[in-house]
């Protein structure tokens, strides 16, 4: 089957997954991928350590919301300041114009997590790149669960892990399920699903939000869809994509709703 990974028996792309599964079946595809085996199992872990600690306190709610409250500014401030940092950073040298090419297949600046956000934009079919990489995952799962050892009240410490590593696991299944060919039904997916899209296929610079749109209302990153012009560089990011011999977004927009 075309886009399988080597002999994992993972599909890579979207559409190689036979069949239509439904949201249970992209569930079921979605923990087949190691990363989120990694939270998940992260996940249980801390949580059954919160449980064994007990002392259960009024504190532990005004943690988890803290924790809540905050991941989406944070999820913001990593996608526009270190996910898209070095492209925009290029566009504006560039003056907007494709006069700085890549070099070394990739731009002055970019670091791992960056160069695979570009080629998440540039491929946003292929699974291996909607989910965060392996040893990205590794590292924030490891630092999220890290306060329910070493914080000093490690009970509200194991809740705060707790939390977080449910927003990392929350984020990676909407981004996941966005992505896919899953349709929305309720109309609270629905708004994430239509923003997401607006993200890719109109105008990267607005809608950095994934599991919610609190940050980019706030920030001012959640105009009208008319309100800003068709990009051309949301397929490529740094180059117009017309340059890069890649498809302009302008059909693929019109083809995903956006």
């Amino acid at each position: 089957m075309a886009g399988v990974v080597g002999g994992s028996g993972r599909p890579r792309l979207y559409g190689d997954v036979p069949g239509a599964p439904g949201l249970a079946g992209w569930a079921k595809v979605f923990f087949g991928r190691p990363g989120p085996k990694v939270l998940a199992g992260t996940l249980a872990v801390v949580a059954a350590r919160r449980a064994r600690l007990g002392g259960w306190r009024a504190q532990d709610l005004v943690v988890a919301g803290a924790v809540v409250g905050l991941h989406p500014f944070a999820e913001w401030a990593v996608h526009v300041y270190i996910l898209h940092g070095p492209s925009r950073r290029a566009r504006r040298r560039a003056g907007g114009s494709p006069g700085e090419e890549m070099s070394g297949g990739g731009l002055p600046g970019e670091g791992f997590s960056a160069r695979k956000h570009r080629e998440h934009h540039e491929n946003p079919q292929d699974i291996d790149l909607v989910l965060l990489p392996k040893v990205t995952v590794a590292g924030l799962a490891a630092a999220a669960a890290m306060p329910a050892w070493v914080a000093p009240d490690r009970r509200r410490g194991a809740t705060g892990a707790a939390a977080s590593l449910l927003g990392l696991l929350a984020y990676e299944w909407i981004h996941f399920l966005i992505h896919s060919p899953y349709r929305p039904r309720g109309a609270v997916y629905r708004a994430r699903w239509r923003a997401h899209r607006l993200h890719h296929y109109r105008n990267e610079n607005y809608w950095f939000g994934v599991v919610g749109t609190v940050a980019d209302r706030v920030l001012g990153t959640a105009p009208a869809k008319g309100d800003v012009p068709l990009s051309g560089t949301a397929k490529s990011l740094a180059v117009p994509a017309a340059g890069r011999g890649l498809a302009v977004p302008a059909t693929a927009a019109a083809g995903a709703g956006a």
